[in-house]
């Protein structure tokens, strides 16, 4: 998967220019793709423990890089891991931590809204964590709703996907067998 925008964050040298952030099972890389018949690789980093690189997300403000490995939980036998990565200097990308939590569950797609990360996590559903405090590797969970209550496993099972971005706040969750969900957090 990747990410692209028109980049707007904190390192002066890529404003305004259009950037990829891609997972490519092993690796995040970063591409400046505003020539289409040239990209050029920015960085490209590896982390301790990668297994199936496979989706991510940018803060807000586009100095963090919220990042899945959908089969770290799977082949690692570790608890639900977001890696945080400070992006910040995108030819210097560099991982904070890799933030757990109580669930084993898988995680498949994550995105940012409003200082929030909306994580679709297969057997454990939508978890909401805060980002007030990601600069340091913190994002503790506030809320979720679980599509399978009571097994979070690490199987490819549950919700597939969540979309936070209604005006509205209504939250989307496709979950692969039990349907569509329209939640309203609160």
């Amino acid at each position: 998967d990747a990410q692209c925008v028109i980049y707007n964050g904190p390192d002066s040298e890529f404003t305004g220019r259009e950037m990829c952030f891609n997972f490519n099972e092993d690796t995040v890389t970063i591409v400046d793709v505003t020539d289409k018949s040239a990209p050029v690789m920015v960085a490209r980093v590896g982390y301790s423990g990668a297994e199936y690189t496979h989706q991510g997300w940018l803060t807000d403000d586009q100095k963090y890089l919220l990042v899945n490995d959908e089969l770290d939980e799977f082949y690692n036998a570790v608890n639900t891991t977001t890696y945080i990565w400070d992006v910040r200097s995108l030819r210097n990308p560099t991982l904070i931590t890799a933030s757990t939590t109580s669930n084993t569950s898988i995680d498949h797609n994550l995105y940012t809204h409003n200082g929030l990360v909306f994580k679709a996590n297969y057997r454990s559903g939508l978890r909401i964590a805060d980002l007030a405090d990601v600069a340091n590797g913190n994002i503790p969970e506030i809320a979720y709703f679980d599509t399978i209550p009571g097994n979070d496993t690490a199987s490819f099972s549950g919700a597939w996907s969540v979309y936070p971005y209604y005006d509205s706040g209504v939250v989307t969750v496709s979950s692969i067998s039990e349907g569509l969900f329209i939640l309203k957090p609160h």
